[in-house]
């Protein structure tokens, strides 16, 4: 009869604390880490879209540089937004190609910086007089 009283006694439905409790931590270790996975992935989407915008900027400002028809040497540079620009043009020097004569071969390099540490550099040869 001792048998039947301890089986009722200890069949108990339900989690007991200790359970309960540790249920809950993991839980909470869980939500902690996707907090953290989707903090990161949104400050690398943020990272990305910078680095997108510098590269529009910068082709933008190497194409109008290229299509001018003179390229004087010297430096340009100016704001547009967070990011700021800068243009060098200096001769490319040998290359290794025939130029006609008149004309001379010159080299343009584009950088972009935006905060925090953010630079991107373009570069290309045009041709010019």
């Amino acid at each position: 009869m001792s048998a039947s009283i301890r089986s009722e006694a200890g069949s108990k439905d339900g989690f007991t604390l200790v359970e309960v409790l540790c249920a809950l931590v993991i839980s909470a270790i869980a939500l902690v880490s996707l907090l953290q996975a989707l903090g990161g992935s949104q400050r690398a989407a943020g990272r990305l879209a910078d680095h997108l915008g510098a590269e529009i900027l910068a082709r933008s400002v190497l194409t109008q540089e290229r299509q001018s028809f003179v390229s004087p040497t010297g430096d340009k540079e100016g704001d547009q937004g967070n990011y700021h620009w800068q243009v060098q043009v200096f001769p490319a020097g040998q290359v290794g190609v025939t130029v006609p004569n008149g004309f001379a071969l010159y080299r343009i390099v584009v950088t972009v910086s935006w905060a925090p540490q953010g630079v991107l550099q373009l570069e290309s040869v045009r041709l010019g007089r």
